[in-house]
């Protein structure tokens, strides 16, 4: 310890003799000290401020994180959708898109009120697919350095100021912002956009300035002080060395309190293994660590209870050890290629003591080292039996509904093929009864039959379609016809009906409107009768009208089919087209029907890849509108003058083998026959009818598909085949069936019928049959895709 200086040797100054030097050196000190201070408070200053940054980035981060799984969780089926459609939209576009829109609602809602001050989506190309500044929608961040980190995805986080900016159509100035660009990963490891957050931090920020100028005035008042007092030590040397020894002591102070900060960060590292292992104990997934030599490292609970051993026996033992045999051996493979640094997944059945069998599923995920050498594997097991057993009752469960569907599908038929048998003898015997002298009353009940067995076979043929839809198996055919035709033959089919009730039914055909087309006549007929007959049906007074126009998109038309009727609620034109449905449930009692027509023509128009809608109002009538593509003819139609067979239909005088086992169809053929002017020779079976063909010729034959001892198509193969053989005349066959499965048509013609007539059918519809192949007209038959009800 340096002592004071002896008062006896003084200056003349009245200093002490070794003063001046002291106060020189001291001088020194004191200014260089007081650099050095005032470089280490610039330091820990900029220290300060990077800490406090670093606490608003962690703050910035962890809300734009929380927030983005809300934002994910909440908006994310709006934000696929975007994702899908925004590849075909232009900039403009995607900014008015309502999906945009409803997005921006959305998102604002979520934010409302919190500290979020921009939210922004990428897609991985870096297009800006949403921002709450809807101006921004469409640029590109492709170049930027944070997107391309995020793509691969890291989080990154960066602090900036806003002189002023828009939000949700707001403009906000002189902010401070954490903007954090994150990976959204959905579905997998793979990144499938970027989402971009801005947290507002500007109290933050304003708090940390002021706090840093506190900071930087109280330093510079301290260091006013220590100059003070570095400036009086001159004269008291001896309280220097005190000072000197205080501050060893406040070293040593400090060097005690930072090994008690290492002792405490070394308990918190204990501390947090801790956690970390009872989270992996707790997790439904067995984990474990394995290095290179196959020796365990790590494993948590839910592994050791697989094993049935504690980690301290499977610790330090190898993979072969641990389990038997014969699983380690169908491991091998899989633990090779993942220390050769492949990821491997995959699953085995697991038998377990018991007996039991588990599914399981496992990855196993290389560690590699910094030097790039894989140096062991974690492997992560999980039990997905429950999984695996909802998959194979799902899968009985699909195989039960496609059998029960076709049960239905082949229930129908039969029902359809029974019904119509019968319906064939109704309205055929009905036909011909009003073909004779009736009085007026006994007419009028004839009528009643005819039409009572029409509605019938109307509804069976609305069932079997709605049948054939549900299962997949309608298909449109594709022929050339004639527009004004078909709506010439729709509008005529209400026509009787609208007459009755004394209201007016009207078409309008612009002039633009293409008569010869491509594609489905019987199906768009089918769809405007179902349209006519609803407006006509639920109309009692005013009109009907149908309009056809062309629209510019595609090209496409649009049928109108407007009336005057008694309109539909807006609270029950959701369930309009729903099958086994009607506007009021009252509508049945009142007007009849199966609520199928809609349904069908609805799913009818899908298929032909159009639209259909309707616009209503009570009391003021309905608009059941539709529009499909349309395509022009691929030959030339002739007219409808010139497509009309010549010669009197009821005199064809030809001789016909009727091949039929029904003896009431058997009745109908032969009196519409005998009507036309044709004989009949009637084969109640297939064999009979090959071998009246094997000892006479006949003009025709009328062959039914289903009989005793020889069906049909049997009969007619033979019969081919004879006169293959013999070199006879080809005598023309017209199949005759009650049948509607899709694909009978074909069956038919595959036998080598030439001809189809679908029961029940009318003396017209066998009279122009009978024409085309009696006069051997060379007219086209129709596909063999059209259908059969």
């Amino acid at each position: 310890m340096i002592t004071p200086v002896s008062t006896s040797a003084t200056s003349a100054a009245g200093w002490p003799a070794a003063e001046p030097q002291a106060f020189k050196l001291l001088r020194y000190f004191s200014v260089v000290s007081f650099v050095c201070i005032a470089l280490a408070v610039i330091v820990f200053w900029q220290l300060d401020q990077r800490v406090r940054t670093h606490e608003l980035y962690a703050l910035g981060n962890h809300n734009n994180q929380a927030l983005t799984q809300t934002l994910l969780n909440t908006l994310w089926p709006d934000l696929k959708e975007l994702m899908r459609i925004a590849p075909n939209l232009s900039d403009d576009a995607l900014r008015t898109h309502p999906q945009t829109l409803i997005l921006n609602d959305a998102a604002q809602a979520l934010v409302r009120g919190g500290s979020t001050a921009k939210i922004k989506f990428y897609n991985v190309e870096g297009r800006t697919l949403y921002s709450s500044e809807l101006k921004q929608i469409g640029q590109s961040q492709a170049d930027n350095l944070a997107f391309k980190a995020a793509v691969s995805g890291t989080v990154t986080t960066a602090l900036n100021h806003r002189d002023t900016f828009e939000v949700f159509g707001k403009t906000v100035a002189q902010r401070d912002l954490v903007s954090t660009y994150m990976p959204v990963q959905r579905d997998s490891n793979t990144t499938n956009a970027v989402i971009e957050l801005y947290d507002d931090v500007t109290p933050f920020v304003a708090r940390m300035k002021a706090s840093g100028q506190n900071f930087i005035l109280s330093t510079i008042l301290i260091l006013l002080l220590l100059y003070a007092v570095l400036f009086c030590v001159v004269r008291h040397a001896d309280k220097v060395l005190r000072r000197q020894q205080e501050r060893l002591s406040e070293n040593m102070f400090s060097a005690t309190q930072a090994q008690a900060e290492l002792a405490r960060a070394h308990r918190s590292l204990l501390d947090s293994e801790t956690q970390i292992q009872l989270v992996n104990d707790a997790l439904p997934v067995m984990i474990a660590y394995v290095d290179r030599d196959e020796r365990y490292g790590y494993v948590n609970a839910q592994y050791c209870e697989w094993v049935k051993r504690s980690r301290d026996e499977i610790i330090g033992t190898t993979i072969s050890t641990v389990h038997n045999e014969q699983l380690y051996l169908q491991f091998r493979g899989n633990i090779v290629r993942a220390l050769a640094g492949e990821r491997v997944t995959g699953t085995f059945a697991y038998a377990s003591r018991s007996g039991k069998t588990y599914d399981i599923a496992f990855t196993f995920i290389p560690r590699i080292d910094s030097a790039g050498s894989v140096i062991g594997f974690y492997a992560l097991l999980e039990d997905i039996t429950e999984q695996k057993n909802n998959e194979r009752a799902l899968q009985a469960a699909t195989h039960a509904a496609e059998a029960a569907n076709h049960a239905k599908s082949h229930f129908l038929a039969n029902m359809s093929h029974e019904i119509r048998t019968p319906m064939n003898g109704v309205i055929g015997m009905t036909e011909m009864l009003l073909g004779g002298e009736l009085s007026g009353k006994q007419r009028e009940y004839a009528r009643t039959i005819r039409k009572s067995g029409e509605s019938l076979l109307h509804i069976i043929n609305d069932i079997l379609d709605f049948s054939k839809i549900e299962a997949g198996k309608l298909d449109l055919e594709n022929i050339d016809f004639s527009l004004h035709d078909l709506l010439h033959e729709v509008a005529a089919m209400p026509a009787e009906q609208a007459t009755h009730k004394g209201i007016r039914l009207d078409s309008r055909i612009a002039d633009d409107v293409p008569d010869a087309l491509h594609g489905d006549p019987t199906r768009l007929r089918q769809i405007l009768t179902n349209l006519l007959g609803n407006a006509v049906k639920f109309t009692q007074r005013g009109g009907v009208t149908l309009n056809v126009q062309c629209v510019d998109e595609g090209p496409r038309l649009r049928f109108e089919v407007i009336d005057t009727g008694i309109g539909i609620p807006a609270n029950t034109r959701d369930r309009l087209f729903q099958p086994f449905t009607q506007a009021d449930e009252s509508i049945t009692r009142r007007f009849g029907g199966t609520g199928l027509g809609l349904a069908i023509s609805r799913q009818l128009v899908e298929l032909m890849h159009g639209k259909i809608d309707v616009v209503s109002e009570p009391g003021c009538g309905t608009t059941f509108w539709f529009e499909i593509p349309i395509h022009g003819a691929r030959q030339l139609l002739l007219p409808q003058s010139h497509k009309l067979t010549s010669g009197n239909a009821h005199d064809l005088q030809c001789h016909v083998l009727l091949a039929e086992d029904n003896a009431v169809n058997q009745a109908v053929a032969n009196a519409m026959l005998s009507s036309i002017g044709c004989t009949a020779e009637v084969a109640t079976n297939g064999l009979q009818a090959v071998e009246a063909l094997a000892a006479r010729e006949f003009d025709i034959v009328l062959m039914d598909c289903n009989m005793p001892e020889l069906d049909g198509w049997e009969a007619t193969r033979r019969l081919r085949a004879h006169e293959a053989t013999c070199g006879a005349r080809r005598t023309p066959i017209i199949a005759l069936t009650a049948n509607a499965l899709p694909g009978d048509r074909e069956c038919c013609l595959a036998a080598g019928m030439d001809d189809f007539l679908s029961k029940p059918f009318t003396r017209d519809a066998l009279s122009n049959v009978l024409m085309r192949w009696v006069k051997r007209e060379e007219i086209p038959l129709q596909s063999p895709k059209s259908s059969l009800s």
